[in-house]
């Protein structure tokens, strides 16, 4: 598996992709795993093994993407906007509540 910087994959998005069409690369951030790209012909793979057949046949009908099918049936829920934090579990966009309170505070 291969790995890239976000800021490598974002300055060379093209070679970013390109790299995900022969083989899964993971996205790293300041030294983290924070993503992986997949080819949707691996994502294809994986769906049909581990996906039930009830959600094979959803797929298959239209009614739901393959992504949302292997999230849901490992119970995984979509990331949340709000849930905006850094790999240390700092918020990485400021609250206008909280800062209204601080530029209130004399």
């Amino acid at each position: 598996m291969t790995t890239m910087t976000a800021f490598d994959a974002k300055c060379a998005f093209g070679k970013f992709l390109d790299k995900a069409q022969r083989e899964p690369v993971t996205i790293t951030q300041n030294g983290h795993n924070i993503g992986v790209m997949f080819a949707m012909q691996d994502l294809e793979v994986l769906a049909r093994a581990f996906l039930s057949a009830q959600m094979l046949d959803r797929v298959r009908e239209g009614r739901i993407t393959i992504s949302e099918a292997l999230l849901r049936e490992a119970e995984l829920t979509p990331r949340k906007a709000q849930d905006k934090t850094d790999h240390r579990g700092a918020p990485t966009e400021i609250d206008p509540v909280r800062l209204a309170a601080r530029r209130s505070v004399v």
